[in-house]
């Protein structure tokens, strides 16, 4: 794919270099004012790994002794991914969908997200923004058993299922009230132009679900600027063969016996968010391992590393979707809380991002 095919004319370095005086100095406000929370994040980090060292040389216990940095990972994030791990809650869902069509229960509120609430002049309004609201509005209030006891099989899978490593995880949240309005964050995976990025995608389950695949858009698109993949358009479009939106084979289309909103989201993660980006093009795979498509795929790369540090990193610091504004931050430790990553982590990690954007 040629530099205009990914971000118009030029590439974003280029678009970048030539953005107005006042949108720099505005943007270079906002990254001042994110500098001193970064040092003093640093600063933390560096006080808990020498605390964690002293602590171990005096002999004290030391949080999950021999750790690795993937099981402290998982043991900070675990709990923040979906919530509902208690089989007598998701008996309990199934149970009320079956009866009334949704679910509501005051004791859930912390496992969800209130992104809906109700309103007098049009009976619900939405308190984030979401994609699909218009969908939701012209779907009205009508229960429908069958999308609803699905979706409650669903949630049971996710609870138990949804990728979580150190690498690349998927959170998921949804409406308090509601299963059909589910919002998504998906980390980059290591080793690609995504990595350390934080993806978000508003998801909505039609009143036909699983007759026909969940609507899903990616949000995280630059304020609509940045394609960050060819399956990835900068609409929102999200390009795949089990949601229909891509020509695929018979057996790649949704089916809805055997198709799952869990599978959707591993193919997102692991077919799209992939090293290599370029070659997701049609017909650009066959130029893999020669001169011409190494070359093109590395720029394009480039071009990825720059927008996902600007518009999944830094952007979702500045402005975190709600949903997942806990996320950034690590949850009050346990008295057997994981040892945050080392001075040497930390270090080796910062050092491949630059590496990337500035190669």
């Amino acid at each position: 794919m040629s530099k205009k095919n990914i971000f118009g004319k030029m590439t974003y370095s280029q678009r970048f270099s030539t953005s107005s005086n006042s949108e720099l100095s505005e943007e270079d406000e906002g990254l001042a004012a994110l500098i001193a929370d970064i040092q003093a994040t640093s600063a933390l980090l560096c006080r808990s790994e020498n605390e964690a060292e002293s602590g171990r040389a005096s002999g004290a216990p030391a949080p999950l002794s021999g750790a690795t940095r993937e099981a402290r990972y998982i043991e900070l994030m675990r709990t923040m991914q979906f919530g509902l791990y208690y089989e007598h809650v998701i008996f309990g869902i199934l149970y009320t969908v079956l009866l009334i069509g949704h679910y509501s229960d005051p004791c859930l509120a912390t496992e969800t997200f209130e992104m809906i609430a109700e309103c007098a002049e049009s009976g619900f309004r939405f308190l984030v923004p979401y994609h699909f609201e218009g969908a939701v509005r012209a779907a009205g209030e009508r229960a429908h058993p069958a999308r609803m006891k699905r979706l409650a099989q669903e949630a049971a899978t996710l609870a138990t299922s949804l990728p979580l490593s150190y690498s690349s995880s998927v959170f998921v949240r949804t409406d308090a009230d509601r299963l059909d309005v589910m919002k998504v964050l998906i980390t980059g995976p290591s080793d690609t132009p995504y990595a350390n990025g934080c993806f978000v995608l508003d998801v909505y389950f039609p009143a036909e679900y699983p007759a026909v695949p969940m609507l899903i858009n990616l949000e995280t698109t630059g304020r609509h600027s940045v394609r960050f993949n060819p399956n990835l358009y900068n609409d929102g479009k999200v390009c795949l063969s089990v949601l229909n939106t891509w020509h695929g084979r018979p057996e790649e289309k949704w089916n809805a016996h055997t198709s799952s909103f869990l599978q959707v989201l591993v193919s997102i993660q692991s077919l799209i968010l992939v090293p290599e980006p370029y070659f997701n093009e049609p017909g650009y795979e066959r130029s893999r391992g020669t001169r011409v498509g190494s070359s093109a795929s590395l720029e394009y790369n480039s071009n990825i590393y720059q927008a996902c540090v600007r518009w999944a990193m830094l952007d979702h610091l500045r402005n975190p979707e709600p949903c997942f504004k806990e996320l950034p931050a690590a949850p009050e430790p346990a008295a057997q809380a994981p040892a945050p990553p080392t001075n040497d982590e930390i270090d080796h990690d910062m050092e491949k991002i630059v590496s990337q954007v500035l190669d």
